[in-house]
């Protein structure tokens, strides 16, 4: 006998023009991420205990809903949501056609999508959170009618929608980033349910802040408006010397939800919310997600992917607490921005923001009260708002509701970090796999408060019975190993280490050790060095370890001192560490401090240097043929150029767009010493004839550039930029330019 044992549930949903979606007989709104299986600090690689974990984070922000973007995800995650209540939009197809070089869309859709269609909807229909089929994600072609046949008949039950790809033939109509204009809202006219598919576009760094807004294509009339929060700018902080970005993409973005593609978090959610045939909104994303750096914030060293409300390592974002002010009931509060500014000027105008759900909030300075403001329904009314001259010291945000206090946060200027802070978190097994646990570590100073620039890297030494399956801290230039390396840096302040047990965790070990201070020196230039021990059972272990150090670079097993108390060290001072037990060395420890290390610091004059010099792609980087990657020559951008060294080729770049289809500027910067010879190359966009360009001689090789300058037009999604010989010699390329 043949047996198949599967669970299922009963419930009733119903999708209306006017009023949107129903479960079993009630309106609700839809509150939903759109997730990239690859979000969080496993990759793809996650397992039932760490989904859990996932999920319950989204739950605790307050969503209800989940869609599965671009391919079906394992089946444990449908068990899960099915037990944990998640509504979910399950989508299998990025595209019909190629997307993407050497995709699906290219390389097997054709033959395989109703063979791949029937394995999706016969596996996961038994699930009651499923409540839509999306069969695409922005793509367009004929076979969207065919699609949308096939899952009718394999499963009569459910409608079928998808991100934006032929949106007239599908039951329900879901658009993604179109549905953040002002103008969609004005000309809207549904004859069939709707929602956001992918809405809001928002990134945001944790931690990280600007008070001046930010579009990432520059404000367009067709967007709401975003108002400025100061005149000017008060923060000026980087990750780096904005001369040393590779393009002006590379910078972090704020987390006052006023960094966007084309709308705020709080208006996207106000119009979600208030407009009845509005079904709902799946924003992009819930967890930042590994990839897509490239597209969004301008390519390596960025890792990335800064759209989420959660990053990579689990750690909440600002936002988050936005969603949960309106999306659930038990009553908090919580202060952006953090109070640790160590450049900031006394008296600067700090915009300070309390979301809660409360009723109305008090702000405290130092024990003053600021006054009191009521969270609003209007979108730039949803915060409580205050505008607070810096000083240091102690921020509390008050919420009373019927007059009584129900919710507190506070936000207290830090010194240097001296100390780690750690916690613990044990997710129980299940699903055939073991437990796992998460150690979180933050950098906190002599107070036992958090200082948000720590970022000293934490060295680990696990015990043979738990097994390391990520170090992740949220950074999105950290380009560490996090499953081969023994070390992490802190990123604003914190990170974590996620360990799987594989024999009696409740006896496993694990070390941690750190060299901490501030690491431009501008706060402290006091360096402590710490070790703990710590039992997965939660308890902190009697420390029996011996520290030696060195500030000369040399060798500290054999020129090292005893570390008794935290000591001074200069500018450019490299502190070696080693931790020994029992004679035995478990971690050697190094950590740099100085005015060149760390944050970059900057001021007025250094808040946009790359304005007009837009977006670059580097030739090195891109398809080609008939060239070599070059390094000889000066001022190429980048890691090299495309030496053709005369001879016939072409180079071929792919850039994604999620904006709208429109017109783009490429600068082409080349260089070529043939006195006799224009070099002409063909260019073509997406296949289609622009023109030829005739590139003019610089006078070298290898150390003169030049640019040339052609609008194209690009389409909604992918686009591939080609430059392509004509029976004539080639100038050697570095990059083009997009805007």
């Amino acid at each position: 006998m043949d047996e198949i044992h599967t669970k299922f549930g009963i419930r009733e949903i119903d999708w209306k023009t006017e009023t949107g979606f129903y479960l079993n007989g009630k309106n609700i709104k839809l509150k939903g991420v759109s997730e990239h299986y690859e979000g969080g600090p496993v990759g793809g690689a996650w397992t039932k205990p760490l989904l859990r974990w996932k999920i319950n984070l989204l739950k605790n922000m307050g969503i209800n809903a989940i869609r599965v973007t671009v391919k079906p995800f394992p089946p444990m995650f449908y068990e899960l949501c099915d037990e944990m209540g998640i509504l979910l939009i399950d989508e299998i197809f990025d595209g019909w056609s190629k997307k993407a070089l050497y995709d699906y869309g290219q390389q097997a859709f054709d033959e395989w999508w109703e063979r791949d269609v029937e394995e999706w909807v016969t596996r996961d229909r038994n699930h009651p959170s499923i409540i839509l089929w999306g069969v695409g994600n922005e793509t367009d072609g004929e076979v969207a009618p065919r699609l949308v046949d096939l899952v009718h008949k394999l499963d009569p039950s459910r409608m079928v929608t998808s991100g934006t790809a032929n949106p007239e033939d599908m039951d329900v109509i879901g658009i993604n980033g179109g549905s953040e204009r002002k103008t969609f809202f004005e000309t809207a006219n549904f004859k069939k349910p709707f929602l956001s598919t992918e809405a809001p576009h928002t990134w945001q760094t944790r931690g990280y802040y600007r008070t001046q807004s930010w579009f990432r294509d520059g404000f367009n009339p067709r967007y709401y408006e975003l108002p400025n929060l100061t005149e000017k700018e008060i923060f000026f902080d980087q990750w780096a010397a904005p001369l040393k970005w590779n393009n002006r993409k590379q910078h972090f973005n704020s987390s006052y939800d006023n960094a966007t593609v084309r709308i705020s978090a709080r208006k996207s959610w106000e119009l979600a919310r208030d407009l009845p045939w509005y079904s709902g909104q799946f924003r992009w994303s819930g967890f930042d997600y590994y990839g897509e750096a490239e597209l969004a914030h301008g390519g390596w060293p960025f890792r990335l992917f800064m759209g989420g409300i959660i990053d990579v390592a689990g750690f909440e974002k600002d936002l988050f607490y936005f969603y949960q002010s309106q999306w659930t009931e038990k009553p908090m509060a919580h202060i952006l921005p953090h109070w640790t500014h160590p450049h900031m000027p006394k008296g600067t105008l700090v915009p300070v923001w309390v979301y809660s759900n409360a009723d109305e909030v008090e702000l405290f300075l130092n024990g003053i009260s600021l006054g009191k403001d009521k969270p609003g329904t209007v979108w730039n009314e949803m915060q409580c708002e205050w505008l607070v001259p810096y000083e240091e010291g102690k921020l509390e945000a008050i919420a009373y509701q019927g007059g009584r206090q129900v919710a507190k946060d506070e936000m207290v200027t830090a010194g240097a970090p001296s100390q780690l802070r750690n916690s613990y978190e044990r997710l129980k097994g299940e699903g055939g796999f073991e437990d796992y646990f998460i150690i979180t570590t933050e950098g906190v100073d002599s107070n036992h408060n958090l200082y948000p620039y720590a970022e000293n890297r934490i060295y680990y030494h696990f015990d043979d019975s738990i097994r390391l399956v990520s170090l992740e801290n949220g950074d999105p230039v950290d380009s560490v190993n996090q499953v081969k390396s023994k070390y992490r840096k802190m990123f604003m302040g914190k990170s974590r280490a996620f360990l799987q047990s594989t024999n009696k965790p409740e006896n496993a070990m694990v070390t941690m050790a750190a060299i901490l201070g501030d690491k431009s020196l501008f706060k402290s230039n006091k360096i402590a060095i710490v070790a703990e021990r710590i039992n997965l059972n939660g308890e902190k272990v009697a420390n029996r370890l011996n520290i030696k150090y060195t500030i000369s670079g040399k060798d500290p097993i054999t020129e090292g001192q005893n570390y008794i108390k935290p000591f001074e060290v200069t500018d450019k001072t490299t502190v070696r560490a080693v931790i020994i037990e029992n004679g035995k060395v478990l971690l050697s420890l190094t950590e740099t401090f100085g005015k060149e290390e760390g944050f970059f610091i900057g001021d007025e004059k250094t808040v946009n240097p790359w304005k007009g010099r837009g977006y670059a792609l580097q030739a090195e980087d891109a398809t080609f043929d008939g060239a070599i990657k070059q390094t000889i020559g000066k001022d190429y951008r980048g890691e090299g150029f495309l030496d053709f060294n005369g001879n016939e080729g072409y180079v071929k770049w792919f850039q994604e767009n999620d904006g709208d289809a429109e017109e783009y500027i490429l600068t082409f910067r080349y260089a070529h010493n043939f006195e006799n010879s224009k070099c002409p190359m063909t260019l073509k966009v997406n296949d289609k004839m622009i023109k030829v360009i005739e590139f003019e001689p610089t006078g070298s090789l290898n150390e003169v550039w030049n640019s040339i300058t052609v609008k194209v037009p690009f389409q909604v999604g992918s686009n591939y930029i080609e430059l392509k010989s004509t029976g004539s010699k080639s100038p050697n390329i570095d990059l083009v330019t997009i805007e």
